[in-house]
């Protein structure tokens, strides 16, 4: 979809609205530019084949305890047939180290791979064929998807949950959102939208910054309802950082926090990308013994390979025996 198409469809949606103290027109259509380039972007990086790992923390905070769950990402894909999610949780374990639970959905041609379950003592299921794989069989109920570039309008918590990050566009094309406010202030694009319903009214503001030739920076999501006296409220604040590539700009950092409120979250995580020439061939190989080392070799970094334990020389694989 090019940007004119998808600019027509945002503002056929929206233009219904009709507000006396609506921005003017141009910075109306300014913003559905700006949501349509967004968008683009990501098409053009993610047409690519790339790989992108996450490491960061997910912390909580209920009834005046505190938790914190270190984490791993990995995202890859050369086409439609060759594409891998993963993620892992580290979580104590009785044995006083640190066990990295990882789950993955592998596809490696017509050979798939999932770890569904983060109990190592249940094998992984590896099919030959997409025959093999009996209807109703769900492998990824588990497994955290990690979606950049729709992260930097999700809640914080999607990142632990077993769920699709929802589309930044799910929430603003398809709603019918007032736009608010769009404001340039300095390098930023300063938008609100708003929707009212029967018990409450949502505002999504977004701040667009032209360092990153206005790639989305902060989201906040504030609710007003009659428990919080019409006030709004927020629920949820992102900030994300971005690196340009010769593909298109991708994000580096995203943090989200739930402040002042029981519970609470605050989630932060780095990412690193390799994207087109810089994806070696072999990236997703199903049939190595650990499917996870050619993405550690290319980014050079440190998991637990030697096994599940920090503190333990346990193969990765030998409960699965």
């Amino acid at each position: 979809m090019n940007r004119i198409v998808f600019s027509l469809l945002f503002a056929s949606i929206c233009c219904h609205f009709v507000y006396a103290d609506k921005p003017s027109d141009k910075m109306i259509q300014r913003v559905y530019d700006t949501f349509a380039d967004y968008d683009l972007n990501a098409q053009a990086v993610q047409s690519k084949k790339y790989v992108c790992i996450g490491r960061g923390v997910i912390s909580f905070s209920a009834k005046g305890k505190d938790y914190a769950t270190p984490t791993w990402f990995i995202k890859a894909k050369v086409d439609a047939l060759h594409q891998l999610d993963a993620h892992a949780k580290d979580i104590a374990s009785s044995a006083g180290g640190v066990r990295e639970k990882w789950l993955m959905r592998l596809r490696d041609d017509d050979k798939y791979r999932f770890r569904d379950s983060p109990l190592y003592h249940h094998p992984e299921r590896v099919y030959d064929s997409p025959k093999e794989i009996k209807e109703g069989d769900h492998y990824d109920h588990r497994l955290v998807f990690m979606e950049p570039f729709k992260q930097p309008t999700s809640n914080g918590t999607s990142l632990s949950s077993s769920q699709f990050t929802r589309s930044p566009f799910d929430r603003f094309v398809l709603p019918k959102y007032k736009v608010e406010n769009a404001t340039q202030v300095g390098k930023q694009l300063k938008v609100d939208l708003l929707s009212s319903y029967s018990d409450r009214r949502i505002r999504h503001s977004l701040t667009f910054d032209a360092k990153y030739e206005y790639m989305l920076t902060e989201y906040i999501l504030a609710i007003a309802n009659a428990e919080s006296e019409n006030r709004f409220v927020t629920y949820t604040h992102n900030v994300s950082k971005w690196k340009k590539l010769s593909t298109g700009y991708v994000p580096t950092s995203f943090e989200s926090s739930k402040p002042k409120l029981d519970p609470s979250w605050h989630v932060k995580f780095d990412f690193d990308w390799r994207v087109g020439a810089s994806v070696p061939k072999g990236i997703i190989h199903a049939g190595l013994p650990d499917w996870r080392e050619p993405t550690r070799k290319l980014f050079d970094v440190e998991w637990q390979r030697d096994g599940n334990f920090s503190r333990s020389t346990a193969s990765l694989f030998e409960e699965e025996k």
